[in-house]
């Protein structure tokens, strides 16, 4: 458990259903994905192709590399921020208070319900003072991956997984900025996964201690904020979903032009679990033409 200056702050919406679903999808992908490539390195390595498998590691340290800078992109091409303004409000007040010690905050949710945008939302809203430093954790699936990609992030490049150079760099960092530096760990689902008692993670463990190590670093200048589909780890408070008014004026938005009456609309943001991924994908299709707006 992650104990000094935690702050674990829960979005989320009664669909439990969809959350099974989509959590069962991207683990088949991972699983395959990762299942695949450990056979061909383990193929490799039999027949002596060393050379290989090193390559093979190299293209994924690449790969995140771009993959982080194609998921680098500001709060603002967002458009504006719907709801939940006391829950950002709180978030920006954690993140500017002054702290001895590397203060966390974790919020977590299940997909579509704003994790994202609540913490680029923050963060973005405290850039002046604060330097933002992004990793996208996405499609990262082990520790070491996990390593490189923070590294990269630090303008670090380290060929192999030294946590104690991580553990330096963050003690030892200092911000371009006068108030400090946030470090943003977006989507760390798969890394805060335990598994199942059949098929545990074997990464989430060791991330989760790598986080650990790093919170107790004496480090004022430094904030880590995580966002994560997977909470087991933690320990949440609050239940935060976005409320009817937002999430019309959310659809309204995105809708533009479009002609839903207050009825339509409620229905509508009803039907999507008040998820603020689906009212924007829903109210962009009814803005382009694709669907009508219509209740059943």
């Amino acid at each position: 458990m992650l104990q000094k200056g935690k702050h674990f702050i829960m979005a989320t919406t009664g669909i439990n259903t969809y959350r099974r679903l989509w959590h069962f999808y991207l683990k088949s992908v991972r699983k395959r994905h990762c299942a695949l490539k450990f056979a061909l390195k383990e193929k490799l390595d039999q027949i002596g192709r060393t050379d290989l498998v090193e390559a093979i590691d190299e293209y994924e340290r690449e790969r995140e590399v771009v993959v982080q800078k194609e998921n680098s992109k500001s709060s603002a091409l967002e458009g504006p921020f719907f709801g939940r303004e006391d829950l950002l409000q709180s978030v920006i007040g954690v993140l500017d208070e002054e702290q001895s010690y590397i203060h966390v905050i974790c919020i977590s949710g299940m997909p579509g319900a704003g994790k994202t945008r609540l913490a680029y939302e923050a963060c973005h809203r405290l850039l002046r003072l604060h330097q933002l430093i992004s990793v996208n954790l996405r499609e990262i699936t082990t520790v070491e991956a996990a390593f490189f990609a923070i590294l990269h992030r630090l303008n670090v490049e380290c060929k192999t997984y030294e946590p104690e150079v991580l553990f330096s760099l963050v003690k030892n960092f200092r911000p371009s900025k006068a108030a400090g530096a946030i470090l943003l760990l977006d989507s760390a689902d798969y890394l805060l996964d335990p598994g199942t008692r059949d098929k545990p993670n074997i990464n989430s463990e060791p991330f989760i201690d790598l986080i650990r190590q790093a919170i107790n670093l004496m480090n004022s200048q430094l904030k880590i904020v995580i966002t994560s589909r997977t909470v087991t780890c933690f320990s949440l408070e609050g239940d935060n979903e976005m409320n009817l008014e937002d999430g019309v004026a959310m659809m309204k938005h995105h809708a533009r032009n479009t002609d839903i009456d207050k009825d339509t609309c409620e229905g509508l943001v009803r039907f999507c679990g008040k998820i603020p991924l689906a009212i924007r994908v829903l109210g962009s299709r009814f803005q382009d033409g694709t669907i009508k707006p219509r209740i059943c």
